[in-house]
């Protein structure tokens, strides 16, 4: 086997994949105030922001914005992927249709078929492909593809061999059977590989292409059965054995092909195609869509964290009932129309078509459905309506099938009805590539829907082509005709059905689409550090539900507050010469105008960066002045979003000015430059816009929370790695690291991209307290609330209203006077040995002691006002 493939181990490179994270989401900022009730049937509506839907037209093959590079890497996935999976999906169906045509070339009087003999075999077959799929749940993202598939496409080419040495029904119905279970992993993989490769925007296109196979095997197979007529007798086998011996000969070399074209995974490549550079771009483009397996750790396959999620929430119920209608909504594996054919009589009674004519007729329907399959990916790709083209295409289906149900009709109105007799199975490159989409965040979950989806729509058509297809009936199939038309009906149903679910979920993270709703009472879903990879941070926007106002710029009014706890004279931190500092201790903060605009000695900026940050205290008992790192990482920050701010000055704030990559470049310039050489900070950024978009970065204990109209409305959540020991940034001396390495101690030293992120929409007389944790151990967030609301409610900025409760006045004061009774309170309940304060609770709840009191520490805090 050392001719086959292996494994590639190509490394990322993180200088690319750095610049690649720099390319921020530009964001739309919509009014959702008079949106229009048609706008519900707009299925990209909340998926794609204008900014992306300009960069893909449908006529294109590729997107506006693909490099030469990206160009070339997809043309290569075409040939590899699409191209190969359409010339196995095409013998597939070659070798799953070949019965129907040997049935009426011959092999029913050779072998003795009676009564349901046909239809009985054709459900041995889906026995085998359903029963087998069931492995590929587990296998799929596990197992080398390259050789299993290939190995499985032999087997069922031999298998195929082998139908020409039958010489009875019940011979032929275990080869088919074992023809089903050989051919049962390919449709769930080909659809699981392009999801791995290809942009959920460049998924219709090709799963259409590929579908075509499943036609054009449906319209050659016609075609070749009736060319193998002529080799009756050749070698002493009947005409209808080389219909197996010729559609054998087309499988076992395209099996063989398939050890060196298929790709394998981005992350586990063995492609000889792709150069190193290439599968580098490869996983570089599917970062962002999480299709592919290296986003996340994989959950053990019976665990309940990967099958709850599944069975409780509505995709995987909804997805496989849709699919096992629309598996039921075909006559044509029934072979009805090939049937209808052969029993015509001309007007002397004796049969219309000879044995070939009958072939070459049958390929009518087919051909067409190569049409509308095409027709409708490029409907669906058009208009960016998938939903659209499965209920176009299922309204012409149950018009063919009303037809054929009524039967007693003109010919020519069963020949049109027969020849719309494929528009059902072309929804399935919309459908299955919507599938795709919809599953995009995890491809474990996505393997096991769609190998669901294949197996419980094929065991249902098992038994129900049995049901209301059986043989004797031909070929008037009542039962069957009005069963798929009700099953046509069924998928526009289940299409609505799945439409109001996915648009749903896509606008709970239409802010990760680049789309932030204004004039909406859209509930944002939060984040869980489970989505996320292990140690990034979390982005999470704040469920702040109340309808929005639009149309305003807004102002913020922004006063700091700090009292620094008494250190012994050696702790006591002294900056350097020329450098005057506040007296805050070991804590920093920063606020500064973004807008050329604002007046330098004014405090209510159009748009600002601000932060806080909490230096380690523990540096001090190595000589390290404590304070040094909090202090520079706040001005670094400071003078990195004003430099942003002017760069980008046509984009939205929001987008110029992310507070988590400030966070990043800060951190990275302060390493770089070695203005610290040791010393360790948490910190809290914000970055707020007039359009009223806020984001805030946090890492540590140190953190944010927003009061709206007497309440509070949202924050962070302290990130630990245990009891008082928060996430921090550091920057650590070599000699220190080897020296505690030896002792077996080790240092916290986490990274800027482990913060979490968090973004809401702020409305005039919103509260935002940045604060380090000498306030949050101290004060409780009610404790905090209820100085808000005194204190705003002093100052006329919010009025109490006897029926609304409390809200905004429109005249927004007392930033300084609240930043200053926060940190008194705070610093007075710190030294407060009665006070059970958060701190006191964690230790209680933690070292199981009776502990009371607060905690003496540093504390600033940050106080913005939100004007209008």
């Amino acid at each position: 086997m050392r001719f086959i493939p292996r494994v590639r181990h190509v490394e990322d490179d993180l200088a690319v994949e750095a610049v690649t994270d720099e390319q921020e989401l530009v964001m739309e900022y919509r009014d959702e105030t008079n949106r229009p009730w048609w706008k519900f049937f707009d299925e990209y509506e909340y998926r794609q922001n204008k900014y992306e839907k300009s960069g893909h037209k449908w006529f294109k093959w590729f997107d506006e914005r693909d490099s030469k590079e990206d160009k070339k890497l997809i043309l290569k996935l075409d040939l590899l992927l699409t191209c190969y999976s359409l010339a196995v999906y095409w013998v597939k169906y070659l070798d799953q249709t070949n019965v129907n045509n040997a049935y009426v070339s011959g092999m029913r009087e050779d072998l003795g078929f009676k009564g349901n003999d046909l239809v009985n075999v054709q459900a041995m077959y889906l026995v085998g492909a359903v029963v087998f799929q069931l492995p590929f749940m587990f296998m799929l993202p596990k197992v080398p593809l390259n050789i299993v598939i290939p190995v499985m496409d032999l087997c069922w080419g031999l298998m195929t061999l082998l139908c020409c040495k039958i010489h009875s029904v019940a011979a032929l119905k275990v080869i088919r059977f074992f023809v089903g279970v050989f051919e049962s992993g390919f449709v769930p993989t080909a659809y699981f590989l392009m999801g791995s490769w290809y942009k959920p925007s460049e998924v219709a296109r090709r799963a259409g292409f590929f579908y075509m196979g499943q036609f054009l095997g449906l319209l050659s197979s016609g075609l070749l059965a009736s060319a193998a007529l002529d080799l009756h007798g050749v070698g002493g086998f009947e005409g209808w054995r080389w219909v197996f011996i010729v559609d054998a000969i087309a499988t076992l070399p395209l099996a063989v092909l398939g050890f060196f074209v298929i790709p394998g995974t981005p992350d586990k490549c063995v492609s000889l195609f792709l150069s190193d550079d290439e599968i580098r771009r490869c996983r570089l483009r599917m970062k962002p869509y999480a299709n592919e397996a290296t986003t996340r750790e994989k959950k053990p396959f019976f665990s309940l964290a990967l099958w709850k999620p599944l069975v409780t929430t509505w995709r995987m119920p909804l997805l496989v009932l849709v699919a096992c209608i629309f598996f039921n909504n075909n006559s044509g594996n029934s072979g009805s129309f090939i049937l209808w054919l052969k029993s015509l009589t001309d007007s002397e009674g004796n049969q219309r078509f000879t044995n070939q004519k009958v072939n070459q007729l049958s390929s009518v329907a087919p051909g067409l459905g190569f049409v509308y399959v095409y027709a409708a990916s490029l409907f669906a790709d058009m208009f960016k309506c998938r939903w659209g083209a499965i209920a176009i295409t299922q309204t012409l289906n149950f018009i063919g099938c009303v037809i054929l149900a009524v039967w007693d009709v003109p010919e020519a109105a069963k020949w049109f009805a027969f020849c719309l007799q494929y528009t059902s199975w072309s929804m399935s490159p919309s459908f299955f590539g919507w599938v795709s989409d919809i599953m995009r965040h995890d491809p474990q979950a996505y393997a096991i829907v769609i190998v669901a989806m294949n197996m419980m729509g094929q065991s249902t058509s098992a038994w129900v082509s049995v049901l209301v297809f059986p043989t004797k009936e031909s070929p008037r199939f009542t039962k069957g005709f009005a069963t798929c038309a009700a099953c046509a009906f069924g998928c526009i149903v289940g299409g609505i059905a799945v439409l109001y679910f996915y648009k749903r979920d896509e606008k709970r993270i239409c802010h990760k689409n680049g789309i932030i709703l204004v004039g909406s009472t859209v509930e944002y879903i939060e984040a869980e550090k489970e989505e996320f990879p292990e140690k990034e941070g979390i982005e999470t926007d704040i469920k702040l539900l109340r309808p929005l106002l639009t149309h305003r710029f807004l102002s913020y009014t922004i006063a700091e507050a700090y009292s620094a706890k008494p250190r012994p004279p050696h702790q006591q931190s002294k900056p350097p010469a020329g450098e005057n500092r506040p007296p805050t201790g070991e804590d920093a903060f920063f606020h500064v105008s973004l807008s050329k605009t604002d007046s330098p000695e004014s405090y209510t900026y159009s748009s600002a960066a601000f932060g806080v940050a909490d230096g380690v205290g523990g540096w001090a008992e190595m000589g390290v002045n404590s304070s040094d790192f909090s202090y520079y990482l706040c001005h670094e920050s400071s003078q990195l979003a004003v430099q942003k701010a002017q760069e980008a000055s046509d984009k939205p704030l929001a987008t110029a000015v992310s507070p988590k990559k400030l966070l990043i470049d800060a951190y990275d310039k302060i390493v770089c430059e070695k203005t610290v050489k040791a010393g360790g900070s948490t910190a809290c950024i914000g970055v707020a816009g007039q359009d009223g978009q806020v984001a805030v970065a946090n890492l540590g204990d140190s953190g944010f929370m927003v009061f709206r109209n007497g309440k509070l409305a949202g924050g962070s959540k302290a990130q630990t790695h245990a009891f008082n020991t928060p996430y921090q940034l550091a920057i650590i001396p070599e000699e220190l690291k080897r020296s505690d390495e030896r002792q077996g101690l080790r240092h916290i030293e986490d990274t800027p991209g482990m913060a979490d992120q968090f973004s809401f929409t702020a409305e005039p007389g919103d509260v935002i307290v940045l604060a380090t944790d000498g306030l949050t151990d101290n004060m409780s967030a009610q404790d905090t609330l209820k100085i808000v609301n005194e204190t705003m409610l002093e100052h006329g900025s919010w009025i109490q209203d006897a029926k609304e409760g409390i809200k905004s006045s429109g005249e927004h004061k007392g930033a300084m006077d609240l930043a200053r009774r926060i940190v008194r309170k705070a610093k007075a309940l710190s030294t407060n040995k009665q006070h059970l304060s958060p701190f006191a609770k964690e230790v209680q709840q933690v070292m199981k002691v009776h502990y009371m009191g607060g905690k003496p520490d540093d504390i600033t805090v940050l106080v913005v006002i939100v004007n209008e």
